[in-house]
């Protein structure tokens, strides 16, 4: 089966071969009969990535605000006619979003996870390794863009090499059911409407994140003030959340236990804005390295040392210090010099 589909990725058909129009000017794609489904929907997931240069070709994937598009009916594999069970298009078909899914839902709301996050935190209780999504993720934006940097220097040929520009694209991707990635389209005039974007209706700070990223890499806003307006325009709830699969557990229903005292729901207010200070501090921190607190990678495992009144809570140097512990466990760039 096949997906043919007009050049403005509209108008889209799921074909026989013998079906095929080879006449007309549209896009063919191979169909993936094999998607995997989360309570029985189709998905794509959204990653934004910003270039900064055509020549020398650089760009960077914006982590923090991938989006996910549900197909508003459940996946049919003998149906071809109504492509609401196949297409995750928002615009031309409805797409349901994270918080509209039952499976993924309680991520959102309860924990405030990000559509991502959402994702890898089901695929983690299925029992798949989610960090097995986004390496391949990262390997197909390379794999493309080593494979057409000719091109797209030939189509950019006219730009300045030493003039300072930028361009935001969506590289939209399906998952199958053996947990392979699949690229779908590269959208090169994403919809940044805060207003219209559907993925955008319950997070008003989406559009922000994205478009802040961007122009830090492009050093149009680092002039940015560390106050606490700028926190809040640009950094989520989401952003500060620590993968901990003890968060989903009864264990943490109550948030009694230490080992739950970095779960989103069992944060104050307080930890919260103690949390974004530290995320907003590593975003601006230029050629400085954090030397204290002390945070090297190291196998997962509780390490209070309880200096709180409360025994089954942590004082605020603790909770920065297992924070920075658990980021730096992901992502090396966290870890103390």
């Amino acid at each position: 089966m096949w997906v043919q589909k007009n050049p403005w990725h509209r108008g889209n058909m799921v074909k026989e071969y013998y079906e095929l129009n080879f006449t007309q000017e549209s896009v063919i794609q191979e169909f993936i009969e094999n998607p995997f489904l989360v309570d029985g929907r189709k998905f794509s997931i959204g990653i934004y990535v910003a270039f900064s240069s055509a020549k020398p070709l650089r760009a960077y994937v914006l982590n923090s605000t991938a989006t996910l598009r549900f197909c508003p009916q459940e996946y049919d594999p003998h149906n071809f006619t109504d492509m609401k069970t196949h297409i995750t298009d928002g615009l031309e078909f409805g797409a349901q979003l994270v918080r509209e899914v039952d499976s993924l839902k309680d991520y959102s709301w309860k924990h405030q996870y990000s559509p991502l996050q959402s994702l890898d935190a089901h695929v983690d209780l299925v029992g798949y390794d989610p960090s097995a999504i986004h390496l391949q993720i990262n390997d197909a934006i390379r794999d493309v863009l080593s494979t057409r940097e000719d091109l797209i220097t030939k189509i950019t040929r006219k730009i300045d090499a030493r003039s300072r520009h930028f361009m935001l694209t969506r590289w939209d991707f399906i998952l199958d059911s053996d947990m392979k990635i699949h690229l779908i389209e590269v959208n090169s005039n994403p919809a940044m409407s805060c207003t219209t974007l559907p993925t955008d209706k319950l997070d008003p700070l989406f559009c922000n994140n994205v478009i802040y990223n961007l122009y830090r890499v492009m050093g149009i806003a680092s002039f940015y003030d560390f106050h606490k307006t700028s926190i809040q325009y640009v950094i989520r709830d989401s952003d500060i959340h620590v993968k901990n699969a003890i968060c989903y557990t009864t264990v943490c229903t109550l948030c009694e236990a230490k080992e739950c005292q970095l779960c989103s729901k069992c944060l104050s207010d307080t930890q919260r804005e103690i949390l974004k200070s530290v995320l907003w501090e590593h975003l601006r921190r230029g050629e400085t390295r954090l030397v204290y607190p002390f945070a090297k990678t190291e196998p997962m495992k509780p390490n209070y040392t309880s200096r709180s009144s409360r025994a089954n809570t942590i004082d605020d140097d603790e909770l920065a210090t297992e924070w920075l512990r658990f980021k730096c466990n992901t992502d090396i760039q966290w870890c103390s010099v």
